[in-house]
């Protein structure tokens, strides 16, 4: 399990400079997320998205939680989130039920702060952030 402590040391390591956002991202994935996911967000959420997404990479790296990321599998992860999405009631409610008994819990809180008080993100955008990042975190955590 990813602690707190793992996720600021992850923070500082990606906010020190030393380390290309880009180079930690799997490549299949972030051609995934140009073709089908970025085209749907502006800028400032795009900018959350590969932060966060750096973040889950980086981290799950440096802790050696799995060795590739099999897209396979998160495109099964993220088509399960997609359908809680369609079901709840709104953005609250979505998070609640993906919350709930996680085993992940630290690194998926670290992406709703980084999703809170921002009014340059539309509830869309929040979202789609969301449901990419939990699935990453489902399919490599």
């Amino acid at each position: 399990m990813i602690t707190e402590s793992d996720i600021e040391k992850s923070i500082e390591k990606l906010e020190s400079g030393t380390l290309n956002a880009g180079d930690l991202i799997d490549p299949d994935f972030l051609s995934y997320l140009q073709t089908d996911t970025l085209s749907n967000l502006n800028q400032p959420e795009k900018n959350i998205l590969l932060f966060c997404v750096s973040l889950i990479f980086y981290t799950c790296d440096n802790l050696q939680l799995h060795t590739k990321l099999d897209m396979n599998y998160y495109l099964e992860c993220e088509e399960n989130n997609w359908s809680i999405t369609d079901k709840s009631k709104n953005f609250d409610t979505l998070k609640d039920e993906m919350f709930k008994d996680y085993k992940e819990e630290d690194l998926l809180a670290f992406v709703e702060d980084m999703l809170s008080d921002d009014e340059d993100l539309g509830i869309a955008g929040k979202e789609i952030i969301f449901v990419t990042c939990k699935s990453l975190i489902d399919s490599m955590c």
